[in-house]
C-alpha cells in the first residue's frame, strides 16, 4: 500500500511539509524505505508522532541526516526501538 494522503495515494517524491500535516495518521502504514528515500527531507517537517508510530520500521531504512534535521522533536516520540534498529547509521 503507498504513502495515503487525504485525497488518496500520495507521490513521496513532490510531497511538502503541508502534505504530511494533512495527511491522516496512519498514512505512512504502507511507506517503504523507497518511499522515504524518495521523499525531499523538507516534507518531514509535517512528520507527527502517530504518524512515526505507524510507520513501518522497515520504512526507516530510506532515512537521512537532512530528513531527520527537517522532523519535529515531538514527532521522535513516535520511534520504536525498530525504528532506531532499521535507520541507516548515518542518518542519527
Amino acid at each position: 500500500m503507498p504513502i495515503m494522503g487525504p485525497n488518496g495515494p500520495m507521490d513521496p517524491g513532490a510531497m511538502t511539509a503541508g502534505d504530511m500535516a494533512g495527511m491522516p495518521a496512519d498514512g505512512f502504514a504502507g511507506a517503504t524505505a523507497g518511499d522515504m528515500a524518495a521523499m525531499p527531507s523538507g516534507a518531514m517537517g509535517g512528520m507527527t508522532a502517530p504518524m512515526m508510530e505507524a510507520m513501518p520500521p522497515a520504512a526507516m531504512g530510506g532515512m537521512d541526516v537532512p530528513m531527520m534535521e527537517a522532523m519535529p522533536p515531538e514527532a521522535m516520540a513516535g520511534m520504536g526501538p525498530m525504528h532506531m534498529e532499521m535507520m541507516p547509521p548515518a542518518a542519527m
